[in-house]
């Protein structure tokens, strides 16, 4: 039995880990619509709204349980948290355009702002050997290390990003040290040294590590013998190929459905490109997310009363019920 990518994140700290018992989960689309008559009987306008509803037959150690236990006495009042299927594949996004029906193209957001450095707004540094000049930042290898740039509330915390940017050659034509990227203060990436364009998977951690709808900074840290320049930053939300994502309309006719992701590009203009053409047009804001992950999501069972297997006393089983909240 493995724990390790299939988890509850709560109450901004906390992971309650399991497995999926059997065929799991359940997952139902679930309609709701609200009628307005006008005095004469006829309908006016019928307002829709869609969510999921997930039965999930779970197993888990005696040491979830407890954790389990404390989940349940939090999540009972209401509270919205995350449900991830596998915690290597727990991104979302909106449509940063619209998309069209018979396309298979989505467009999506970079997180940074002014990623090719065309002047110094949006970004802050944290020492004079740092600079922003030429479309790139540079550093002179005269730092302490830890120095770095960044932006603030760049990203949303617990979620996954692919980061991608372009380590360049100093202007006397070297490149020397090293550097790392950061989503949040506890995100780290990789130290990379070598020149060209480099791509790492990184979840966003702070010290809030589940709440989605807190905000983090992003920063590239420098080694203290970093003399180079950086250029071309891009973050966008960690798809890959042949992931199966869902795209679900943010407006009252609130369509969604299921496609594959065939490839993805970064840079300026980031996109997903889909295995087949879109079934329905899509304003922009609209979600894009992986198909098996629940950034938000309320508990609806009565009770939680898990039962230990007669055949593995340090097992546990019981089924968990959740809806989405947004």
């Amino acid at each position: 039995m493995s724990t390790a990518t299939r988890q509850i994140m709560w109450n901004t700290t906390h992971v309650f880990g399991f497995d999926i018992d059997q065929e799991g989960p359940d997952v139902r689309h679930v309609h709701d619509f609200k009628q307005n008559k006008a005095l004469s009987g006829l309908i006016e306008t019928i307002s829709l709204g869609s969510y999921q509803e997930l039965n999930v037959p779970v197993i888990f150690r005696s040491s979830d349980h407890r954790k389990g236990i404390a989940w349940w006495s939090w999540a009972r009042q209401g509270k919205a948290f995350r449900f991830e299927m596998d915690s290597t594949a727990c991104a979302s996004t909106s449509l940063s355009s619209s998309a069209v029906a018979s396309s298979s193209k989505l467009s999506i957001p970079n997180n940074i702002l002014n990623g090719t450095f065309a002047g110094t707004s949006e970004w802050t540094v944290t020492s004079t050997n740092w600079t922003i000049s030429s479309g790139v930042a540079k550093a002179d290898g005269g730092m302490s290390t830890g120095e770095n740039i960044y932006q603030l509330n760049a990203l949303r915390v617990g979620m996954r990003y692919r980061v991608h940017y372009t380590l360049k050659p100093s202007s006397s034509g070297g490149l020397s040290g090293k550097v790392r990227p950061y989503c949040g203060a506890y995100g780290a990436g990789t130290w990379t040294s070598s020149t060209g364009t480099h791509v790492q998977h990184l979840r966003a951690v702070d010290n809030n590590v589940s709440t989605a709808n807190i905000r983090c900074e992003f920063y590239i840290m420098s080694n203290s013998s970093f003399d180079g320049a950086i250029d071309d930053i891009s973050v966008i939300a960690d798809f890959s190929t042949n992931d199966e994502i869902l795209i679900k309309a943010k407006d009252n006719d609130d369509e969604f459905e299921v496609a594959k992701v065939a490839a993805v590009t970064a840079g300026s203009s980031p996109s997903l490109t889909l295995d087949r053409k879109l079934i329905y047009n899509y304003p922009s804001s609209s979600i894009v997310r992986h198909r098996n992950f629940w950034p938000s999501v309320v508990n609806t069972a009565a009770q939680f009363n898990p039962k230990p297997l007669t055949s593995h006393a340090d097992l546990y089983r019981t089924t968990l019920t959740f809806r989405e909240s947004s």
